[in-house]
């Protein structure tokens, strides 16, 4: 209960066991997108995000308040961005621009 069974439509979590648990625009009205990802099974994951309406976005790891933290995350070779994960972390990336 409480766990999305699929990303919403355009958005492609391609990482073993993880979840998006929420995907929203930002709160401050920029018009970013909010993704939030969610590690459940207990252990270590890699693979990487794909947001169709987003390529060529910068992907930023932020804050729960949506403050950007950090350097961008790296784009992956196949697309979207590179994502890897800690067991049962919670990784919020913050979409800018196209």
């Amino acid at each position: 209960a409480g766990v999305p069974a699929v990303a919403p439509p355009g958005i492609h979590v391609l990482v073993p066991g993880v979840l998006a648990s929420a995907v929203k625009t930002a709160e401050d009205g920029s018009g970013d997108l909010i993704v939030r990802l969610w590690e459940t099974r207990g252990s270590r994951t890699a693979g990487r995000l794909v947001v169709d309406s987003r390529a060529g976005a910068v992907a930023r790891p932020c804050t729960a308040l949506e403050d950007p933290v950090g350097d961008p995350v790296a784009p992956h070779p196949d697309g979207g961005w590179a994502v890897s994960l800690d067991p049962f972390r919670i990784l919020t990336l913050r979409l800018t621009g196209r």
